[in-house]
């Protein structure tokens, strides 16, 4: 199962994204996740919508940037 997951230099392919979500479901089951940290730079790239399997994917570096964005111009 995880042998054929492929994620390095910008190669995505179909079949690694769609065993991760097959983990990433398994998880929602087992252990009732609600949402899911994209911790990894490839993530956000892979995963480009806020939601997947009915749960928030939460791209950290976004988050991150538009929090500081936000600080910078409201507290200049």
């Amino acid at each position: 199962m995880i042998n054929k997951l492929k994620i390095e230099l910008g190669i995505f392919k179909d079949e690694t994204k769609a065993e991760l979500l097959g983990m990433i479901k398994s998880m929602i089951h087992r252990y009732g996740i609600d949402s899911l940290i994209l911790g990894c730079t490839e993530f956000p790239i892979m995963f480009t919508e806020e939601k997947y399997l009915e749960i928030p994917f939460l791209n950290t570096t976004k988050i991150h940037i538009e929090k500081i964005i936000n600080e910078c111009l409201n507290n200049p």
